[in-house]
Protein backbone atom coordinates (compact mmCIF):
# COMPACT_ATOMS: atom_id res chain seq x y z
CA UNK A 1 0.00 0.00 0.00
CA UNK A 2 2.79 2.48 0.76
CA UNK A 3 4.33 1.79 -2.65
CA UNK A 4 0.99 2.51 -4.32
CA UNK A 5 0.62 5.75 -2.33
CA UNK A 6 4.05 6.83 -3.53
CA UNK A 7 3.13 5.81 -7.06
CA UNK A 8 -0.16 7.71 -6.86
CA UNK A 9 1.60 10.80 -5.51
CA UNK A 10 4.20 10.60 -8.29
CA UNK A 11 1.48 10.12 -10.89
CA UNK A 12 -0.47 13.05 -9.51
CA UNK A 13 2.64 15.24 -9.67
CA UNK A 14 3.35 14.11 -13.22
CA UNK A 15 -0.20 14.98 -14.31
CA UNK A 16 -0.02 18.36 -12.57
CA UNK A 17 3.31 19.15 -14.27
CA UNK A 18 2.21 17.94 -17.71
CA UNK A 19 -0.94 20.05 -17.62
CA UNK A 20 0.39 23.07 -15.69
CA UNK A 21 -1.10 25.38 -18.30
CA UNK A 22 -4.44 23.54 -18.06
CA UNK A 23 -5.25 23.20 -14.35
CA UNK A 24 -8.76 22.00 -15.18
CA UNK A 25 -7.30 18.77 -16.58
CA UNK A 26 -5.54 18.07 -13.31
CA UNK A 27 -8.73 18.78 -11.33
CA UNK A 28 -10.71 16.46 -13.59
CA UNK A 29 -8.09 13.74 -13.13
CA UNK A 30 -8.20 14.01 -9.33
CA UNK A 31 -12.00 13.92 -9.39
CA UNK A 32 -11.97 10.91 -11.72
CA UNK A 33 -9.56 8.94 -9.55
CA UNK A 34 -11.54 9.83 -6.44
CA UNK A 35 -14.75 8.56 -8.05
CA UNK A 36 -12.98 5.35 -9.02
CA UNK A 37 -11.54 4.86 -5.55
CA UNK A 38 -14.98 5.38 -4.01
CA UNK A 39 -16.64 2.91 -6.39
CA UNK A 40 -18.72 5.53 -8.19
CA UNK A 41 -17.29 4.50 -11.56
CA UNK A 42 -15.81 1.21 -12.74
CA UNK A 43 -12.40 0.49 -14.23
CA UNK A 44 -13.67 0.62 -17.82
CA UNK A 45 -15.13 4.10 -17.33
CA UNK A 46 -12.02 5.46 -15.61
CA UNK A 47 -9.79 4.13 -18.40
CA UNK A 48 -12.06 5.64 -21.06
CA UNK A 49 -12.02 8.99 -19.29
CA UNK A 50 -8.25 8.98 -18.76
CA UNK A 51 -7.72 8.27 -22.47
CA UNK A 52 -10.07 11.13 -23.37
CA UNK A 53 -8.58 13.52 -20.82
CA UNK A 54 -4.94 12.81 -21.73
CA UNK A 55 -5.47 12.60 -25.49
CA UNK A 56 -2.10 12.61 -27.25
CA UNK A 57 -0.14 11.92 -24.05
CA UNK A 58 0.38 8.19 -24.60
CA UNK A 59 2.99 7.63 -21.89
CA UNK A 60 0.87 9.38 -19.27
CA UNK A 61 -2.14 7.34 -20.37
CA UNK A 62 -0.22 4.08 -19.91
CA UNK A 63 1.04 5.02 -16.44
CA UNK A 64 -2.47 6.04 -15.38
CA UNK A 65 -4.06 2.89 -16.77
CA UNK A 66 -1.49 0.77 -14.90
CA UNK A 67 -2.62 2.42 -11.68
CA UNK A 68 -6.21 1.49 -12.44
CA UNK A 69 -5.27 -2.09 -13.30
CA UNK A 70 -3.30 -2.48 -10.05
CA UNK A 71 -6.26 -1.16 -8.09
CA UNK A 72 -8.73 -3.43 -9.88
CA UNK A 73 -6.50 -6.47 -9.42
CA UNK A 74 -6.36 -5.82 -5.68
CA UNK A 75 -2.65 -4.98 -5.49
CA UNK A 76 -3.18 -1.71 -3.71
CA UNK A 77 -5.14 1.43 -3.59
CA UNK A 78 -5.09 4.37 -5.91
CA UNK A 79 -4.93 7.17 -3.40
CA UNK A 80 -4.31 10.76 -4.33
CA UNK A 81 -2.17 11.49 -1.29
CA UNK A 82 -2.64 15.01 0.01
CA UNK A 83 -4.55 16.08 -3.06
CA UNK A 84 -7.85 17.89 -3.15
CA UNK A 85 -10.01 18.79 -6.10
CA UNK A 86 -8.90 22.17 -7.36
CA UNK A 87 -5.25 21.77 -6.25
Amino acid sequence: PVLMCRHAAALSGQVRKEFAAQPGVYSQFVSLMSKFKNGQINEKKVVEEVVRLFQGKDELIMVSVKSVVYQYAGYGSVVMVGMREGD
